[in-house]
């Protein structure tokens, strides 16, 4: 279309990244990863574009690592961060389950990387016990910002069931949620996880059943 980049062009010029581990050229690589990810979410083309993102992602998650380094300064937090987040949401088992781990033996994750632990430690089979410890978690903290990062894990969850809970803890009285809270868990549901969608679904067919029988 006139007017339009082709994105054999686009990815093209993206493709230099293989060579980078920069985090100021990547920050906004990301940013259109993320969309065009989204776009693309269900589609034949969803995983040759992350078996794409995947081997471009390889040589910043080998240089950062997984651990936060003592003489770490903020752009080696964001970009660690980064290489983590997406080398995990493009599949790679052993950083799914380095994630997992963490989540299970670490009382004391860094800040830079919890959120990235929680989303992507939940991703996968037996799940459910890690769900319900980080909601515990959650209940029991007076830390607005550790209430937040918690939420925002949870809602990354692909586990329809799970979150299909997690909405409807929302509705009642025994847990007691900001108003903020709930919107942070309405809105993650239609970002943050593939599952997203349907269990927002089923929530609200549910919600109209309960409704109609009073």
């Amino acid at each position: 279309f006139d007017g339009y980049l082709s994105y054999d062009i686009a990815l093209g010029v993206v493709s230099y990244l293989f060579r980078e581990t920069d985090y100021m050229p990547w920050y906004p690589a990301v940013m259109a990863f993320d969309k065009l990810d989204y776009i693309l979410k269900g589609t034949p083309l969803q995983s040759q574009m992350r078996r794409f993102i995947r081997m471009m992602v390889r040589r910043l998650h080998v240089t950062y690592g997984m651990e936060v380094l003592p003489n770490d300064g903020v752009l080696e937090h964001f970009v660690r961060e980064l290489g983590i987040d997406w080398t995990c949401r493009v599949g790679d088992q052993r950083c799914l389950n380095y994630a997992y781990n963490q989540l299970q033996t670490s009382d004391n994750i860094p800040k830079p990387l919890d959120i990235t632990f929680m989303c992507n430690g939940l991703k996968g089979a037996g799940r459910a016990p890690l769900f319900v410890s980080l909601h515990r978690r959650f209940r029991a903290s007076t830390d607005q910002a550790d209430r937040l990062r918690i939420l925002d894990g949870l809602t990354c969850s692909p586990d329809v069931k799970l979150l299909v809970d997690l909405l409807q803890s929302t509705l009642g009285s025994e847990i007691q949620y900001r108003s903020h809270e709930r919107s942070r868990i309405y809105s993650n549901m239609w970002t943050r996880t593939t599952g997203g969608l349907e269990a927002m679904m089923q929530f609200i067919v549910q919600l109209y059943n309960d409704i109609r029988s009073v």
